[in-house]
């Protein structure tokens, strides 16, 4: 695929665009353009034959079937049909618009998805309630409708129910249910069997195909609207609309998957009860962020596609106006992945339904408005290969011999067809396929092909099970059920598969209490798929003696894992051993036993909780003994600001220790309403070291012009812990240009018998200062008397003094040479830098880091990253950067920044309808604004109906060259800072 980084690509497709503009114009319809030229995007209907559609289907003969939505918000004045209906468009020209439209059924509200099972199956998804319609009379339209399962619930926001029908490899049906708002509801099934819930979010849940036997895969969802599953059974699913906490997901759901989101704590999502990215224990992690609202996600089968979109999945995101496609990177036992657009629209492209017709030709359903009542318009598109793979996709209804259907096995979508006429005609071949074709679809084919036709099943899962591809014995595990696949093989799987997908996928299948020793060493993996699977395993297997024994285990993950999987078994004993995972050593199993006790709602565990104050407390552990503390209390956990509420008021009290007050005060930002100047004063006369260090902290960083001379008597005050007041000092940057008296108390520092730690603070906080001549002379004098340095810190020095004056403007010929020769060369390269940060003996100071990491004049890491809770939101929160990533790859994300970055903070471009241009990172997307937070840590609030559209960018919002605001001590510094940093504040 040509690659949208390619400028020959962006040429090819803007001439594509203005070519279909000036072909459709007349008609009013702008095609959406491929940015692989090798596709070619065509129209097949249009209003007035279909209207705001949204599932799409498309059967063994080509006929492509809509489900045309007529009730969603519907206005007063719409001319449409009063009700939702499925049509049916075939007969199609060779321009490929469809010449023939039929209604199959109608009289229904609220429709979302469409499927086609076999034997003229037609299951079709309303919000609350799943159809299987069928034509038992061969008349073209439905005359047998029955319910499958009901949703029984007060909820009503027309989609936000059930949606998403997918058919797995096992022959179930899966669909997925919405946040429904938090409504309590009953689903039930046709055989009466019934789930409740209401406040966890989204699920997904499967049946047999006549509704019964209704169970729940996985949780955490905002609202699963598209499922699809890929060539070897793994379900994928795009998760629709994140509320405030973008970007939507896509998701590889696995069973007894929770995926973060529980809709009680509230839409925005930002409770430190809920995950977005696996940042709770025992959560699950996205594959990749995508555009905003997809809704289908397509697992990539297509025969006649270029070859190398096999496996790739397509998601179409309905408010950006684009088709998206993954590839798809192994990791651990799930997959990572990156957002490429493939077919971009105008703003009138709003793709929902995606499907493969069967000469292998994607269609796609158009919203074709962002309205979201309904509007009259619609449209569905066809995209094809200009020139297909193959000449013809065989139509696997005339007879082949038994040497031509053998090669059809590794082609897609065509090969477990003709592996299944093989195993009638040639059962020996099916076998031989199995064992021996090189091609991985090709054994696959032949493998389902045993499985559906009932032929030698336990012999071909045998076959699978030792197969050298992951694929297929992944395959073979899912067949467990048959009762081929026995509890000491899964364990022998579980322990010794080299794939972590399959030793996963083991795992989730363990039952016998006999296998529990085994796998507890399980629980130590950082894999959070292999650490989930290991816990369901365990609380299914529930074997008290057992927890009780690796509760003590030394290993933390194994404690967290036994915590978890105590209170998924629901045993009468688990709550006893509470209390003493609230006083664990480790903050992660102490934070998750407080999320415990806090949802549970178990207060006779609070004189419990309440001691954990009195040990050490990171910040998401102050979070949570918040959170926790509020559930007890019975307080509304969707109140979104209630822990700043309760910050303001912890801080200033001395009723709760200092490091607790110490850290309510750090997780607030200083200018927050309730941390003003006279408060932090109050603080500085405290007896507490760690209150003193963040009321100093926090004048420092205060927007407030009153900090400023507080900070000058601090920086001044000689008695005064020699750190501190290189804090204050720091804070002082801020006025040194414009206020006299800084910059004088600044030129003092630089005087013989000054700390040099002050020195160099004052040389850094002058930076913004040093155009004036005052300040140039000063810094030129202090220049002379660098021989008199001790030689650890001369050539540090002399950077800094190099920095200022070319701050402030000097020229080449206003530097002293000697100066530059003392600063020394610095590195050019990554390699070069990496060696200068691993210099032997070099000095290092993470208090110096930390001023660094908030210092105005410096890169300014603090305006989007926050460390232990001070700084901004807009970046990802570096306080466990040091306990999980190593010196040189931190290195490596400040020398180029785009090399990786998580899903969660790839920046946009917005267009708006005026003209302007606005690029960062989607900060919150909620009740119709968007804040875009930029570089310089700047959040805007742009109004939706402002937007014209919205253009996915490369790489990060984070400057390429920030190294270059550091000297090299100061890089050294700042890693140093990193890396130690993050550890529990413990009281004193």
């Amino acid at each position: 695929m040509a690659h949208l980084s390619c400028w020959k690509t962006h040429l090819c497709a803007c001439i594509a665009l203005l070519v279909a503009s000036v072909r459709l114009y007349a008609a009013g319809v702008e095609t959406p353009v491929s940015f692989d030229d090798r596709l070619v995007v065509e129209l097949v209907a249009q209003e007035p034959e279909i209207v705001t559609p949204t599932g799409i289907a498309v059967d063994e003969r080509g006929r492509i079937w809509a489900v045309e939505n007529n009730t969603h918000f519907t206005p007063k004045i719409y001319k449409g049909s009063a009700s939702d209906r499925i049509q049916i468009f075939e007969d199609f020209a060779p321009d490929g618009r469809a010449k023939k439209v039929t209604t199959f059924a109608d009289g229904f509200r609220n429709s979302m998805s469409l499927l086609l099972g076999k034997n003229g199956a037609v299951f079709f998804a309303m919000r609350n309630e799943i159809l299987l319609l069928r034509d038992t009379k061969n008349a073209g339209t439905a005359d047998e409708r029955k319910t499958l399962i009901k949703l029984d619930t007060a909820g009503d926001y027309p989609h936000n129910g059930l949606a998403g029908l997918a058919l797995g490899p096992d022959g179930k049906l899966y669909f997925g249910l919405g946040e429904n708002l938090g409504k309590p509801y009953s689903i039930i099934g046709s055989d009466g069997m019934t789930l409740k819930g209401g406040g966890e979010g989204g699920n997904i849940y499967r049946c047999d195909v006549d509704g019964g036997k209704l169970e729940i895969i996985a949780t955490g969802f905002w609202n699963p609207w598209g499922l699809g599953f890929d060539a070897f059974g793994r379900l994928f699913a795009v998760d629709n609309d994140p509320d405030s906490r973008p970007p939507c997901r896509l998701l590889h759901v696995v069973e007894g998957g929770d995926y973060g989101y529980k809709f009680r704590y509230g839409r925005k999502g930002i409770h430190p009860f809920i995950a977005w990215n696996g940042e709770l224990p025992d959560t699950l992690p996205m594959v990749s962020g995508t555009g905003e609202a997809p809704c289908a996600v397509y697992a990539c089968e297509s025969p006649t596609l270029p070859k190398d979109y096999l496996g790739d999945l397509l998601v179409t995101c309905w408010a950006d106006n684009v088709i998206q496609r993954f590839k798809l990177a192994p990791d651990g036992a799930s997959f990572k992945s990156r957002p490429e657009e493939l077919i971009k629209g105008g703003a009138n492209f709003r793709p929902v339904g995606m499907v493969m017709a069967p000469d292998g030709s994607l269609i796609v359903s158009d919203w074709a408005n962002k309205s979201y009542p309904v509007h009259g318009a619609g449209r569905i598109w066809r995209i094809r290969a200009k020139t297909p793979a193959i000449e013809k996709v065989p139509d696997m209804v005339t007879p082949l011999s038994s040497r031509e259907m053998r090669p059809l096995l590794s082609m897609p979508t065509v090969g477990v067809t003709a592996a299944e006429w093989l195993a009638r005609a040639a059962k020996g071949a099916v076998l031989d396929a199995l064992r021996t074709d090189p091609d991985i679809r090709a054994r696959t084919a032949a493998f389902r092909a045993c499985i559906t036709r009932k032929f030698e099943q336990p012999n071909a899962i045998a076959i699978a099970l030792q197969d050298k591809d992951a694929e297929l014995r992944l395959q073979g595990i899912h067949e467990h059920l048959v009762g081929a696949v026995t509890e000491a093989q899964l364990l022998q799987m579980a322990r010794h598969d080299p794939s972590e997908e399959i030793r996963c996928e083991a795992l989730r299948h363990l039952k016998d209490p006999k296998s529990a020793p085994s796998i507890f060493p399980f629980l130590s993996s950082k894999d959070p798929f292999l650490f989930n699977a290991t816990v369901n395993a365990l609380a299914r297997m529930n074997d008290i003696v057992l927890f009780g024994k690796y509760a003590q285990d030394n290993n933390p993950r194994i404690r967290l894992g036994v915590l978890l999987a105590l209170r998924k078994s629901k045993d009468a004993l688990a709550k006893d051993t509470l209390p003493k995972f609230l006083s664990d050593p480790d903050a992660e199993v102490r934070r998750a036993a407080m999320q415990w006790g806090g949802e549970e709602k178990l207060t006779e565990f609070r004189a419990a909780l309440d001691a954990t104050v009195k040990l050490p407390m990171s910040r998401e552990l102050f979070e949570a003994h918040l959170a926790a503390q509020s559930l007890l209390s019975g307080d509304k956990p969707d109140k979104g600001e209630y822990l700043e509420s309760q910050m303001t008021q912890i801080f200033p009290s001395d009723k709760h220790p200092a490091h607790f007050r110490a850290l309510a005060l750090r997780n607030l930002s200083v200018d927050h309403p309730g941390v003003t100047v006279p408060k932090l004063k109050e603080l500085l006369a405290s007896n507490e070291p760690e209150l003193r260090t963040e009321a100093i902290r926090a004048l420092a960083l205060h927007p407030n012009a009153a900090a400023q001379p507080e900070l000058r008597t601090l920086a001044g005050d000689a008695a005064l812990d020699i750190q501190l007041r290189a804090d204050a000092i720091a804070g002082l940057s801020r006025s040194a240009a414009a206020a006299p008296e800084t910059a004088q108390l600044l030129l003092v520092m630089l005087k013989d018998g000054v700390p040099l730690e002050l020195q160099r603070e004052a040389v850094r906080a002058l930076r913004g200062a040093a155009g004036q001549a005052d300040v140039q002379s000063a810094l030129r004098d202090y220049a002379g008397k660098l021989s008199a340095v001790k030689t650890e810190m001369r050539g540090e020095m002399a950077e800094q003094i190099l920095f200022a004056l070319k701050a402030g403007g000097a020229a080449g010929d206003q530097i002293p040479k000697e100066l530059a020769a003392l600063a020394g060369t610095r590195p050019t390269n990554e390699a070069e830098w990496a060696a200068s940060i691993a210099k032997i003996g070099a000095p290092v100071d993470a208090a110096a880091g930390a001023r660094i990491f908030y210092h105005p004049r410096g890169p300014q890491c603090f305006n989007c990253h926050r460390i232990n809770g001070r700084g901004g939101n807009i970046g990802p929160d570096l306080s466990p950067i040091g306990k999980t990533t190593v010196r040189e790859r931190i290195l490596q994300s400040i020398l180029d920044p785009s090399r990786d970055v998580a899903p969660d903070f790839v920046p946009w471009m917005f267009v708006l309808k005026d003209g302007r241009r606005l690029t960062g990172v989607i900060v919150e997307e909620n009740n119709g604004v968007v804040l875009l937070g930029d570089t310089t840590g700047v959040v805007t609030k742009i109004k939706v109906p402002d937007i014209d559209r919205r253009i996915l960018q490369k790489g990060s919002i984070m400057p390429d060259k920030l190294v270059d605001l550091l000297t090299q001590q100061e890089l050294r510094d700042l890693i140093a800072f990193l890396i130690e940093n993050g550890a529990p504040v413990a009281p004193k």
